[in-house]
């Protein structure tokens, strides 16, 4: 069940108590009218003077049925009135109208954003998925049952669902139909397990990543739709493991995952259709002046290549998977956009 936002719920009492006010002017002005014989002007008139309680006295002499009608009007309105202004201090004094425009905000962005990553849960790990698509350059909705931490989320600038995410409607609500894929780092196995459901139903073909926390989950969550499945203890044991018996190995990997290190990086290009690189053969790229590697080629409908020779002819629709200094990547970006 998602988590009720408060300021929802101050949004909801506020439209009834609006809704209330204008059923009961209308109800006034058609008796009146009705009752009285009066125009639907001297009949407003007549509703405004009673609900605000001012006393000018009446247009003309009210017959019995106009004089009950008043009474119920002042009974009724003024009450439904009161509560209105209630309703509208408190929910400005608490701050619920800034978190309703917040919201909206945030509501507005997810509607146009397209080609993002939707990351459930924003824990400590979350928060660190987070991070690094942000580095990678990506776009990130956030989906979290936790008001605080969408408001955390919200107050960097991320666009950001209050919601669970093992239910449809905060994954609809987060774009999943436009996302280019989805993260589940929820708290535990079972809830990321529902989430990969829930998004393998609404939208097939977005690649799911899920967190493990045992072993023996990783196999589980696979087989109900995850792409990848991952214990973060293990990853990290394996880090620790390779800086203690393969420093150098470990060294590398730092500079291959995180571009911020400089020196080489890893990148994976999907080779558009037009571009200048179609056709061309492995070993060309350094007569362009690229100094990298491709490790691996991914064609359509075929296995992997690992480490292709440079006979190898790339194809529109490929992806490399290539290492190289950031300023060369850079420019094999430049050179697809040419064509």
């Amino acid at each position: 069940m998602d988590v009720i936002d408060r300021g929802s719920k101050y949004s909801s009492r506020l439209l009834i108590s609006v809704v209330a006010v204008v059923v009961l002017a209308l109800v006034g002005v058609l008796g009146y009218h009705w009752l009285e014989g009066w125009s639907l002007l001297d009949s407003f008139y007549m509703v405004v003077i009673t609900f605000t309680t001012v006393g000018y006295g009446t247009i003309d002499r009210l017959s019995p049925a106009g004089t009950v009608l008043t009474i119920l009007i002042v009974i009724f309105g003024v009450a439904a009135g009161l509560n209105l202004l209630a309703i509208g201090a408190e929910y400005v004094m608490e701050g619920h109208l800034a978190g309703t425009i917040k919201r909206r905000r945030s509501e507005r962005m997810i509607s146009r954003l397209e080609g993002h990553y939707i990351v459930c849960g924003y824990g400590r790990m979350g928060q660190g998925v987070v991070n690094e698509l942000l580095a990678e350059g990506e776009m990130v909705c956030v989906v979290d049952r936790g008001e605080e931490l969408v408001q955390l989320a919200q107050a960097v600038g991320l666009p950001a669902v209050l919601g669970d995410a093992t239910e449809e409607r905060a994954l609809i609500a987060s774009g999943l139909s436009r996302a280019k894929g989805l993260v589940a780092t929820l708290a535990n196995d079972a809830q990321n397990a529902f989430v990969t459901l829930t998004a393998r139903t609404i939208s097939p073909e977005v690649p799911v990543v899920a967190r493990a926390e045992t072993e023996s989950s990783l196999e589980k969550l696979r087989l109900v739709g995850a792409d990848h499945a991952i214990t973060p203890y293990d990853a990290g044991a394996q880090q620790m493991t390779f800086m203690l018996t393969r420093p150098l190995v470990a060294e590398v990997i730092s500079w291959l995952v995180d571009e911020r290190l400089g020196k080489i990086v890893l990148r994976q290009v999907k080779v558009p259709g037009g571009s200048n690189l179609a056709g061309l053969h492995l070993r060309k790229l350094q007569d362009k002046g690229f100094r990298l590697n491709v490790l691996a080629v991914k064609r359509e409908a075929e296995e992997m290549t690992v480490m292709p020779g440079g006979d190898y002819v790339i194809a529109a629709g490929d992806d490399l998977v290539v290492v190289g200094p950031p300023d060369q990547l850079t420019g094999i970006a430049e050179e697809q956009s040419d064509g």
